[in-house]
């Protein structure tokens, strides 16, 4: 599974982007993203309309949509979120609803993909504390790993 600053970092090296490419191509990954992350890249800016687009078209054609596991009024969609019973998108967020996104983000990240690959600190201290089994990359470490 992918934050959303991890695709950033793959669509602003071209490099890094290629190899990315050639890997899910591949199939030796397979990466993973949620609404939330489609609807963070939508919202970059007019001022930034390549890079958007780039983003847009990586998301589109290599990586596969899944549903959130949980469902937040006002956040989540019809169709791209679970019904869950809340405690491990409470367990991230802490109260905090500035987390509520990243919260979503590593909940689904929990029940179905091998890593999740972010830089932000703040979750990932949440992650290791509330879901010891869930394996976190940097986006550095991801890119050695597909670059291996």
């Amino acid at each position: 599974m992918l934050d959303t600053n991890a695709i950033n970092s793959i669509g602003y090296s071209e490099l890094i982007l290629e190899s990315t490419i050639a890997a899910a191509k591949n199939e030796r990954i397979t990466l993973y993203v949620t609404h939330i992350q489609v609807d963070e890249i939508n919202n970059i800016p007019d001022t930034n309309a390549e890079i958007r687009s780039r983003l847009q078209n990586f998301i589109r054609d290599y990586c596969t949509r899944v549903p959130t596991i949980g469902f937040v009024i006002g956040v989540s969609y019809l169709g791209a979120a679970c019904l869950s019973d809340g405690k491990d998108v409470e367990s991230i967020r802490q109260g905090n609803i500035k987390m509520i996104y990243d919260a979503l983000i590593a909940a689904t990240a929990k029940i179905g993909t091998d890593y999740l690959v972010t830089d932000d600190d703040t979750l990932r201290k949440r992650v290791i504390k509330e879901f010891p089994n869930l394996k976190l990359l940097t986006n550095d470490e991801f890119h050695k790993l597909i670059d291996d």
